[in-house]
């Protein structure tokens, strides 16, 4: 309890220095104290005008002292300072609500270790890629991307290192992209790109240039051969967020099976199943 009442002097302390405590156009509560407060000078005034109407007037005028008038006068103004601090109080608790839902908000939506956008929110978003490319007639290409035996690099370098290699990679995925382009963190050590207006043949162009470039990087960097590969599909009118992303899952899944470090068209994969 004591603590808490040290607390509040000292935050009414820290507020009673700052400018927004006394800036009249745009601190409405220094309106509010100083409007409060006429009330008392308001009623002596009625009080000395009824007093007015009595012979002994002087008499009883003189029971308010200097001092005492000078506050009856003063009040309104101290109570408009008083209300001005507690006015900053409140805009700085406001602010911090305002700043604590604006980082709850992004957390909900992006992946902590990578800083890239979180499954969740691309399942939120889709549609609207979705509408936008069907209005405008253009295609949309995803890339799913997954570290080849990320395994091995937890259990032989740590999961530290491991961690080292997603943010490295997903720094990677944001300085090769477009800014309308669209990383993902999907899980575990798998990424998906969305590409707008970018067909499966271009996809697959970009998702090359991204094996290499990571391979180059990653190897560097980490003095270990770490590689990648990609599953690429392109979406179809009226089809599902769920099987747009198991085309890009399934070629993925056959870039592993054919030897990994490549990549794999879903329409390549299609054509060659019997």
């Amino acid at each position: 309890m004591i603590y808490r009442l040290i607390t509040q002097v000292q935050e009414f302390c820290s507020a009673s220095l700052k400018p927004y405590s006394y800036n009249v156009p745009k601190n409405p509560y220094i309106w509010f104290g100083f409007l409060w407060g006429a009330q008392l000078p308001v009623f002596l005034l009625v009080l000395t005008h009824i007093l007015q109407q009595h012979k002994d007037y002087s008499e009883t005028w003189a029971l308010f002292s200097t001092s005492l008038q000078i506050f009856c006068f003063g009040y309104p103004i101290l109570l408009g300072a008083i209300f001005g601090i507690l006015g900053t109080i409140r805009a700085e608790k406001t602010f911090q609500i305002q700043q604590l839902i604006t980082r709850l908000q992004q957390t909900s939506i992006t992946d902590p270790l990578t800083g890239l956008f979180n499954r969740r929110h691309f399942a939120l978003i889709f549609q609207d890629h979705v509408s936008q490319a069907t209005r405008s007639q253009k295609p949309i290409s995803i890339l799913f991307i997954d570290i080849d035996d990320f395994k091995n690099i937890n259990d032989n370098f740590g999961h530290q290192t491991g961690d080292q290699v997603l943010e490295q990679l997903a720094a990677i995925l944001k300085d090769s992209l477009r800014p309308f382009d669209l990383p993902v963190r999907w899980g575990g050590e798998e990424f998906l790109l969305l590409l707008p207006e970018v067909s499966e043949n271009t996809a697959k162009e970009i998702a090359e240039r991204l094996r290499k470039k990571s391979m180059e990087i990653l190897s560097a960097k980490f003095c270990i051969k770490i590689t990648i590969s990609i599953g690429v599909a392109s979406y179809i009118q009226q089809e599902t967020l769920q099987s747009f992303v198991d085309k890009a899952d399934q070629s993925l899944y056959a870039a592993k099976m054919l030897g990994k470090n490549q990549v794999v068209c879903w329409s390549i994969l299609r054509d060659s199943m019997p």
